[in-house]
């Protein structure tokens, strides 16, 4: 019987085993044992080597590259061989292209500005000293149909970035960060400058509500005791000589007088005692 010529796909999904296969396809396992592991000079680990069992379609290469990937990276994550992905990069590559295009011709009008996105981003590029032929687009598909476009360019010996979201449909452009909205209003920074003024003078009412409730607080305590006081201890205060309503009070309360108060029921006594 012929010797079968064996390609090592990747561990099983316990990772227990070897999955192997034959020029015609059929799989065959490999029980990992400790001979084996030590055949192979280092222990053999669930998620060490693995490599897709099935390979990927070209739809779902393209579906990855379409949204952001690199063949190279496909290639690390599953174990693809990078020149099969790269067979199938063209279209996705194109349309990350077509629509970065797009969005650079976007009208944006504002208060400040107004223009194509691609002239915004290369005023605020010649303002700082960097033209936008060393600028370079991008752009990737999100999950939601929308794309998200990058614009990089130099600053100093670092790079710096700014993107936005581009609806397709409705032709629009939405900064995504700070960078990006600058490009878009240059008087973004002395607008947020007035906003946090703002912010700070809207404090003020809130501080003065709550001295205002202490306030009145303060105010109710007070007339609360000067009711206890005036009931408990009426007939020992003498009235002011000049507030006339206070001494009228008083005489019609000197007229209850006969009525025993708690105190003389409790602890006993009255007018003859006090005399």
């Amino acid at each position: 019987m012929p010797k079968r010529e064996l390609t090592f796909l990747g561990l099983s999904e316990d990772g227990s085993n070897l999955v192997m296969a034959d020029s015609a396809g059929s799989q065959y396992t490999i029980k990992v044992d400790g001979r084996l592991s030590a055949t192979l000079g280092h222990p053999v680990r669930p998620g060490q080597m693995e490599i897709a069992l099935q390979p990927l379609s070209p739809k779902d290469i393209q579906a990855r590259i379409r949204a952001g990937a690199t063949a190279a990276e496909i290639a690390a994550d599953t174990g693809e061989d990078i020149d099969r992905i790269r067979r199938f990069e063209g279209p996705p590559l194109a349309d990350r292209e077509f629509a970065a295009g797009q969005a650079r011709k976007c009208l944006v009008r504002s208060d400040a500005v107004e223009g194509t996105l691609e002239s915004l981003v290369g005023a605020r590029l010649d303002e700082r000293g960097v033209t936008l032929e060393s600028a370079q687009w991008d752009s990737w598909r999100r999950e939601d149909g929308r794309w998200t476009v990058l614009v990089a360019f130099p600053a100093g010996s670092a790079e710096r970035v700014a993107t936005w979201v581009y609806d397709p449909e409705s032709r629009h452009v939405t900064p995504e960060d700070d960078e990006a909205a600058r490009m878009l209003d240059p008087t973004l920074v002395s607008n947020s400058s007035l906003r946090l003024v703002a912010d700070e003078a809207a404090v003020v009412p809130h501080l003065d509500s709550v001295e205002v409730v202490e306030v009145v607080e303060t105010v109710i305590v007070k007339e609360r005791l000067a009711e206890v006081t005036s009931i408990k201890g009426a007939a020992k205060v003498p009235p002011e000589p000049a507030a006339k309503p206070a001494a009228t009070r008083s005489r019609s309360k000197s007229k209850r007088a006969s009525v025993p108060s708690w105190d003389e029921i409790l602890f006993g006594g009255g007018k003859d005692d006090e005399a």
